[in-house]
């Protein structure tokens, strides 16, 4: 199975698996060597872009760690606002506190119904910027039909 798409692709999901265990060098193992070789699918690349740049950070490798998730926010995929907010707390982690403020902006910009627009909200207000107005949804509600015979002729 190592040398097929699936033993490659399964690579990813151990570097992903063990970033969430807390097993930073195992993670970027795996996801430098999914890396090396990557599918011809640019969302999976992206997805290990992000995973890799949030293993490095943990690492204390942020150079590389910025230079992965810059690759992965400039890639077109799923996976674009997990790179935005990788970029962004990894910024804030190097002192770069306004690149990460636009970082953040950019993600409410970009992902207006992102999961984790609350997060980039908040980020911004500990950052002393201002998020942007959200955009208030007009209420519709719900049409009634009235069947004949219904006492409203």
């Amino acid at each position: 199975l190592p040398g097929t798409p699936y033993g490659h692709a399964a690579r990813l999901y151990a570097g992903r698996a063990a970033l969430r265990g807390g097993k930073a060098a195992e993670a970027v193992t795996r996801l430098q060597e999914f890396r090396a070789n990557p599918l011809a699918d640019g969302a999976m690349e992206q997805l290990a872009r992000v995973n890799l740049s949030s293993a490095l950070s943990a690492q204390g490798q942020n150079d590389q760690a910025l230079a992965e998730a810059a690759k992965a926010v400039d890639m077109s995929g799923p996976a674009h606002g997990e790179a935005l907010i990788a970029l962004g707390r990894i910024q804030e982690a190097t002192g770069a506190k306004d690149k990460a403020l636009e970082t953040y902006q950019r993600y409410l910009k970009d992902e207006p119904e992102g999961t984790v627009r609350d997060y980039a909200r908040a980020r911004i207000v500990a950052l002393g910027g201002t998020p942007p107005a959200e955009e208030a949804k007009p209420m519709t509600l719900p049409q009634i039909q009235v069947q004949p015979g219904m006492g409203a002729e």
